[in-house]
């Protein structure tokens, strides 16, 4: 059970529900097979009144919740959801003139046109930047060395701040050749240096997958093998190291050869293919890193876009469809599988703007629930009420300092 406080499984194979309303996936493994069979268990409150469906997170949430009998919280007040939104988007609190202003507007869109103001700021690009500078082990080296940092952070507030596409930003970085000083994301090839490393890292960060026992064996919880490890692994095995301006800033690029990977166990070279995917035959002179990207970003590709709009989803929510978010194996499946679909492809019709998927999000009803819960979603996952969240220490600290009129230097 991917849940115990709704089922638990005996060892004889005994499924026994608990009391509790929700969702549930059972797992079956044996000899290498593995199928999960999901529940849904209700609390079956009859619901006549529902919030008003904005657009079709809304849809699929309250879908979901109707299925379980369990009723949203109502809508929160102004004041908070003026807070919640600014935080979300931008990572500081709104200035007062802010607050005061949306509060006592009586405009029709003040909601969708507060989201797209807060969107097109810098606060926006830069709050973002460091969220995307954690995921990308933006870090100073051990030596101190910063230049390559603040460049790379430069280079993902500029793509924010411009509303790059997805699937551009994600191409950019897996094909970054060059030195830092040329081409900031190759700021991640230095901090990810071996093939391994980096196969594993682009699999968990862009496809939520996570791969890293294939390395050695069959993954126990997937069907990812040794074979499959290993052909993504191949779109990396012309990434060289070499001497760059000084010591800190070493040029990558792609040499001359055929990729491939050799199989640990069969010693069989392996050439280059997706999970899931066909192997494919390039050329000596290409950069298999650009068939990656391409593989990656395509439309049709399983992974991609539902790894994304997950971990945005948390990002607003506190808890993923998928948890943890960046573990979105056929085993642990998502809590609302149809809504994760639904961002996706929402988010692949959209061109990859990310923009619009926030905006998507944060027009919904769902994300203007109440934190406050009723009798019935005190402990639900199924998004019934706003999940409150600890604030990160940055944000925390700005928020200090705003509401003391200080200023902490470092």
């Amino acid at each position: 059970s991917n849940n115990t406080d709704l089922a638990d499984v005996s060892v004889r194979g005994l499924v026994s529900l608990t009391e509790r309303p929700g969702d549930v996936a059972i797992m079956t493994r044996f000899q290498g097979q593995v199928a999960v069979f999901r529940a849904t268990v209700p609390l079956g409150v009859s619901i006549e009144a529902w919030p008003k469906s904005r657009n079709v997170v809304d849809e699929l949430v309250f879908s979901k919740l109707n299925a379980l009998g369990i009723p949203p919280s109502p809508e929160c007040d102004d004041a908070t959801f003026i807070r919640r939104v600014t935080l979300d988007l931008c990572g500081r609190l709104p200035t007062i003139a802010e607050a005061q202003a949306f509060v006592q507007s009586t405009a029709e869109d003040k909601y969708e046109s507060t989201v797209d103001r807060l969107l097109t700021t810098v606060d926006h690009a830069e709050f973002f930047a460091k969220k995307w500078s954690t995921i990308l082990r933006n870090r100073r080296d051990s030596a101190g060395y910063q230049a390559g940092t603040f460049a790379f952070y430069d280079w993902l507030r500029d793509g924010f701040y411009d509303n790059k596409p997805y699937d551009q930003m994600v191409s950019e970085l897996l094909t970054a050749s060059g030195s830092v000083d040329s081409n900031p994301p190759v700021t991640w090839l230095r901090e990810v240096a071996s093939t391994e490393s980096r196969v594993e890292d682009a699999a968990q960060l862009f496809l939520g997958q996570r791969i890293q026992c294939a390395r050695c064996h069959h993954h126990p919880f997937e069907k990812w093998s040794q074979a499959d490890y290993f052909h993504m692994a191949a779109f990396f095995s012309k990434v060289t190291r070499g001497e760059g301006e000084t010591p800190e800033q070493p040029r990558f690029v792609s040499r001359s050869g055929v990729a491939t990977a050799k199989h640990p166990k069969t010693g069989e070279a392996l050439a280059p293919a997706g999970l899931g995917a066909e192997p494919v035959t390039l050329a000596a002179t290409a950069d298999p890193r650009d068939e990656l990207a391409r593989w990656m970003t395509d439309e049709n590709n399983p992974f991609f876009a539902r790894a994304l709009v997950n971990r945005y989803w948390k990002h607003f929510f506190a808890v993923g469809l998928v948890e943890p978010e960046d573990d979105m194996r056929v085993t642990n499946p998502a809590s609302n599988p149809e809504l994760l679909d639904g961002l996706a492809e929402s988010f692949v019709d959209s061109g990859y703007d990310m923009r619009s998927l926030l905006k998507l999000i944060c027009t919904s009803t769902t994300y203007r629930l109440s934190s406050d819960a009723n009798e019935y979603n005190l402990s639900n996952q199924s998004y019934a009420r706003y999940y409150p969240k600890r604030l990160q220490a940055e944000v925390l600290l700005d928020a200090v300092d705003q509401v003391l009129q200080t200023h902490t230097a470092f």
